[in-house]
C-alpha cells in the first residue's frame, strides 16, 4: 500500500530530524528541540503496525494519538518550570490525522 509506505517515510524523516538535532554526547540540550518529532515517528510506526495488526484506521489512529498524548505528558513532566521545555500534549495529532485520512482515502479508491 503506497499510503503505508508514505507514512513509514514520514516516520523515519522525522526520526532521522530528531537525531540531528540532539545535543553532541556529552552536552545538556537546551529545550527540547527534536523531542517531539522523535514521539511523533513512533506514534505514526505504531499507526501502522496496528493497523497491520488487524485494527481499523479509526482505531489505529486513536492508539497512536493516546501514545502521543502519553509521551507529551511525560516529557513535560521532567521540567514542569522550564518554559523551553514543556509541549502541548495535543502536538502532533494533526499529522496523526494526515495518516489516518491518507490510508482512509487509498482504500476507498
Amino acid at each position: 500500500m503506497k499510503a503505508l509506505t508514505a507514512i513509514m517515510r514520514e516516520a523515519d524523516r522525522l526520526a532521522a530530524y530528531s537525531l540531528a538535532h540532539r545535543p553532541p554526547s556529552g552536552m545538556v540540550g537546551v529545550g527540547s528541540e527534536g523531542v517531539p518529532e522523535e514521539y511523533l515517528a513512533e506514534a505514526l510506526r505504531l499507526f501502522v503496525a496496528e493497523h497491520r495488526r488487524g485494527k481499523s484506521v479509526r482505531e489505529a489512529r486513536e492508539a497512536a494519538g493516546e501514545l502521543m498524548r502519553y509521551a507529551i505528558r511525560e516529557h513535560n513532566k521532567r521540567r514542569p518550570k522550564d518554559l523551553d521545555w514543556g509541549r502541548w500534549t495535543e502536538h502532533g495529532q494533526d499529522k496523526l490525522d494526515w495518516a489516518m485520512r491518507l490510508l482512509l482515502e487509498e482504500t476507498r479508491r
